[in-house]
């Protein structure tokens, strides 16, 4: 009868490893066909990745199960890795089984019967001969090592480049670039429009399109700087200043940010999403005159939006009184 594995919890953990990559692989294979995702090409590069990781998680499990010491060093690694992750409970009591003493000279031991129970040699360790555990450990440990480099480092730049083909005109590229833009895939947006400024480094229209995406993604830095060769161009889209303003507000510097939105309402006086925002601003300045008049200005052009607005001029019309009571 064979003796149970003493690493049941490292077992189920990478299990889990094996498993969860193989499902996602297939869940991205399928979304892509049933063209529910973009980038099909950086997905199918992410899937295999998770394909690779799920082989060596495999190879790993196959050699705890025979007793390998190489196993038990990736094994190590494997756990280390799952720790800051949702089976972290798992991933703790797999590391004090792996690193318990008695268990670990039982996993490791190989006897053979040389005599009787009275016979010092009776089942003496004997010492392993061409036992390459410590390379085959350090191939294991390696191949993770670059699979995560390789997923960090160039997973987010192939899903949203490889998708843009070099040879796609600019027409193809705008309509690739509404797609993504449509579907909120910012990282699409960016990688096309800056495509398209590779072509034409003087297209206004890619120039406003790349910097919103951008502040889209929160890439306040890149944002800012992109739209601000935009202006200084002399480019005025009503969205561009409403980004514009919301990276430079993303950035701490809120006057700035106050001037733009002030700029992109009196283009568009209908934009109560910039009104929202300019009251946050005031708001955090304790400027709530200002942004109560701002709110009772913007209704009385627009009657519609009173309801909308009704719980900003409820919270500074109280700020607004209770500052008055504070300074009488």
């Amino acid at each position: 009868m064979q003796e149970p594995n003493p690493y049941k919890w490292t077992l189920r953990l990478l299990k889990i490893q094996i498993y969860l990559p193989l499902f996602m692989s297939a869940a991205f294979v399928v979304l892509i066909l049933l063209k529910v995702l973009p980038n099909a090409y950086g997905l199918l590069f992410v899937a295999a990745l998770f394909l690779a990781y799920s082989f060596v998680a495999d190879v790993v499990l196959k050699g705890i199960k025979n007793k390998k010491e190489f196993a038990w060093i990736a094994a190590v690694i494997f756990v280390v890795l799952c720790l800051p992750s949702l089976v972290m409970p798992l991933g703790i009591m797999s590391l004090v089984e792996l690193f318990d003493e008695e268990t670990k000279q039982n996993y490791f031991k190989k006897t053979v019967n040389l005599g009787t129970p009275e016979d010092p040699l009776y089942s003496h360790p004997v010492p392993k001969r061409g036992d390459n555990s410590t390379v085959k450990a350090a191939l294991i440990c390696g191949v993770i090592v670059v699979l995560i480099i390789v997923y960090a480092g160039f997973g987010s730049k192939f899903s949203t480049t490889m998708n843009v083909d070099q040879k796609l005109s600019p027409r193809q590229l705008y309509q690739m670039g509404a797609e993504c833009n449509s579907k909120g895939d910012t990282d699409c947006s960016i990688a096309v429009f800056q495509r398209v400024l590779e072509m034409d480094p003087k297209d206004m229209t890619a120039l406003a399109n790349l910097g919103m995406a951008q502040a889209r993604a929160d890439h306040n830095e890149d944002a800012v700087a992109t739209l601000k060769k935009y202006f200084d161009r002399g480019g005025q889209a009503i969205d561009a200043m409403a980004y514009y303003a919301q990276a430079l507000n993303n950035q701490g510097r809120q006057t700035e940010a106050l001037s733009w939105y002030a700029q992109t309402l009196a283009q568009s006086p209908n934009l109560i999403d910039v009104v929202e925002s300019m009251v946050k601003i005031l708001a955090a300045q304790s400027r709530y005159q200002e942004g109560l008049d701002l709110v009772d200005h913007f209704i009385e052009k627009n009657p519609s939006a009173a309801e909308s607005l009704q719980s900003q001029r409820d919270f500074l019309m109280e700020k607004v009184r209770v500052t008055q009571e504070t300074t009488i």
